[in-house]
Order: structure tokens, then sequence, then C-alpha cells
């Protein structure tokens, strides 16, 4: 993972299994805003205010207009009006997302879909903003990209890890976009960590369970227990049973605040 200053031609974007980057124009704003509301009164010496709910932001997506079938972005955006979409924005820093590189993810709906421009087609997609992640159990949408979309063979046995600083006990969750698998079989994504960053175990919980052939492209959310102890080191992990390759891409973001 490179650190410093970046540009937006190295993000990447996934969403609902599907590498859409080579679509995708310009991500719009992603981040998490908290209402504020004044309670200040006559005699209060300075102004005070309390938090309300917080709006999650992600876009307007804007990309190329093409109906290629079956994975083309009109073909694949165009009739998800009202459908939650798993999406995870990654950011690689000078150069193509790396693993361990820092991600936005989040659970959207989609709002709208919208040809537009003047000479080259285009399309826009709208998502929810406030309450849109009503399923989850954190407010953290930042993490890190454990994997970036592409293909494994087997297990991961390196040591290459994202270091989240220190061993936290909040808990935390992840994304994982299955793109493809190859061979009849199953795959399995999860999530290990460690104490020193060279001996490496199984998180517990953080796995996507067997996901079969048919299934891909797919994605999916895992939550741990608020309270569950996640430590200091992370790294992506891949089972394979019967199938011999899996494209796909993980994220994780770590709770430090209960």
């Amino acid at each position: 993972m490179a650190t410093g200053r970046t540009l937006t031609d190295y993000q990447r974007i996934y969403i609902d299994g599907y590498d859409l980057s080579c679509y995708a124009l310009d991500s719009g704003a992603q981040g998490l805003t908290w209402e504020e509301y004044d309670q200040t009164a006559f005699c209060n010496p300075v102004h005070g205010v309390q938090l309300g709910k917080p709006s999650i932001e992600f876009g307007p997506l804007n990309a190329v207009f093409d109906n290629t079938a079956t994975s083309g972005f009109h073909v694949l955006a165009n009739a998800a009006q009202g459908i939650k979409r798993n999406i995870m924005l990654t950011y690689g820093i000078r150069a193509a997302p790396a693993n361990y590189d820092p991600c936005f993810c989040i659970p959207a709906y989609q709002l709208a879909y919208k040809a537009m421009g003047e000479g080259v087609v285009n399309a826009t997609v709208d998502f929810s903003g406030k309450d849109a992640n009503t399923s989850l159990n954190y407010r953290q949408f930042w993490g890190n990209a454990l994997h970036v979309m592409s293909s494994e063979t087997g297990a991961n046995s390196s040591t290459a890890c994202v270091d989240g600083g220190e061993e936290t006990a909040y808990g935390g969750w992840l994304m994982y976009h299955i793109y493809s698998i190859t061979g009849a079989g199953t795959a399995t994504i999860s999530v290990d960590d460690s104490s020193d960053g060279a001996s490496f175990g199984a998180l517990s919980g953080a796995t996507s369970g067997a996901i079969a052939t048919a299934s891909a492209p797919t994605s999916g959310i895992v939550q741990l227990g608020t309270t569950a102890t996640v430590k200091r080191y992370l790294r992506w992990q891949l089972a394979l049973s019967t199938s011999t390759a899996c494209t796909f891409a993980l994220a994780f973001m770590r709770a430090k605040t209960g």
C-alpha cells in the first residue's frame, strides 16, 4: 500500500459483483455528514448544537452509456431503481489500487438512472443518502481493500497485510464482490487477523460462506458483533472446494469506537 496524494484516475468501483471501473467517469462525493440542530438560548455565551441522524453520501455516479449484453453499464444499471446495491470504491495512490489501499463501502438504494450528455451519450446514477445503512449496525464506511478485483487460485499464505494500528474490541464489517468462480464447486472469501503480522488465523464470523460457481457475479455484506475483538493486522483469505480459481474483491471496515 502506497501513501500520499492521488488522482481520481486511480479509483476503481465494484457494484454487486461487477467491476464497472472501465465505464465510470466520475464517482461524485463519498462520506458521512451529521445533521446539526442549534439549541442556543438567549443567555448562552456560545452557540451549541446537538447532532441528529447522519447523512451517508455517495455519488452521483457518472458513466459511459453502453448496452453490451450482460456486462454493459446500461444493461446493469437501467432497471435497478429502488434496488439496494453493494458499492465498493477503492482509492489507488498514484497508481491503480493495490491490496490494502483505502476504500469506501456502502449499501445504498439506487434512486435513478438517466441518459445524458452532448455528442457522446453518458449515463448518471443517483443513490440514496440518509438512512441508506438501515441494515448495518455500524457507521464506519471507510476501510481498506484487503483484495482488489483479481483472480486467485488458492489460499493466502503471504504475511502482507493492513496494519490497523492496534487491536480493537468494537467489531466491524466486510463487503465482498465475487465476479467469477472457475470450475464447478464453491469459493469462500474470508478475513484473517493477527497480533504480530506474522501468525494469522481466521477472524471469527468474517466469512462469505461457501459461494457456488453458478451464483457469480454476486456480492454480500457480513457484520461482526459490535463487541468482537479484531486483532491489529488483517489479510484476505480464500478457500476453494473443487473449483480452481476465483475473481473477487474484499474490503473490511474496522469499527474503532463503540
